[in-house]
């Protein structure tokens, strides 16, 4: 029962919460659980980055100033220059313009959404609706949907790089458990032609299963 409660849950939210995504990769032997690790580090290079950012804009203010405005963003959204200062100091310019592109249609979703909200609201009048919508906020890109995209590129391009690796294990894992016997790891040593001499192979088996 609490096996069916588990997969109902990913199936509701994996396109909310990347780490629910990140979970049922996982589960699924899709992704390797070390990568939880490397999310959590990018996650924490996010909030720096951003901290230095505010520090460097704001040099007078106060440790207890800065972290305020850190909870303003982290709870809110951010200014454009902020996003960009950050994807440009972690990525690549090709890596660049795809969350750049991203993170625009995030920004034109969240305007559009407002726009017809507001339509649909019959308390507003016309002259409130176009002062709603003249809000800065609408403009932005909120923190929470810039941490997910971040997250959920850096699992697009690790799976990228995983993906012949899993194909490979899949064929070998008959019973599709996500686990392999001895003589199944020997087979996908072989079939990736990355180890022949027997000692390096007995080495690795010790390494990963010693008992």
């Amino acid at each position: 029962e609490w096996v069916a409660a588990i997969i109902n849950g990913i199936k509701t939210y994996l396109k909310q919460d990347h780490d629910v995504a990140l979970f049922g990769k996982i589960l699924k032997n899709e992704c390797d659980e070390e990568f939880r690790f490397i999310q959590t580090h990018v996650k924490e290079t996010l909030v720096g980055l951003l901290r230095a950012l505010l520090r460097e804009k704001f040099p007078l203010k106060s440790e207890s100033e800065i972290n305020k405005l850190m909870k303003e963003v982290q709870k809110g959204s951010m200014e454009e220059w902020q996003w960009r200062k950050i994807i440009e100091k972690m990525y690549d310019p090709n890596d660049y313009e795809i969350l750049e592109q991203k993170f625009i249609n995030s920004i034109q979703e969240r305007k559009a959404k407002s726009f017809y909200s507001m339509m649909d609201s019959r308390k507003l009048t016309r002259e409130e609706q176009m002062m709603r919508m003249q809000q800065k906020d609408y403009e932005r890109l909120q923190f929470s949907d810039f941490q997910k995209y971040i997250l959920d590129f850096q699992l697009k391009e690790h799976e990228k790089f995983l993906e012949k690796f899993i194909a490979v294990f899949k064929s070998i894992d008959s019973d599709n458990n996500g686990v392999i016997n001895e003589s199944e790891f020997r087979e996908l040593v072989s079939s990736m032609e990355v180890i022949n001499d027997e000692e390096e192979v007995n080495y690795l088996l010790q390494m990963i299963d010693p008992f």
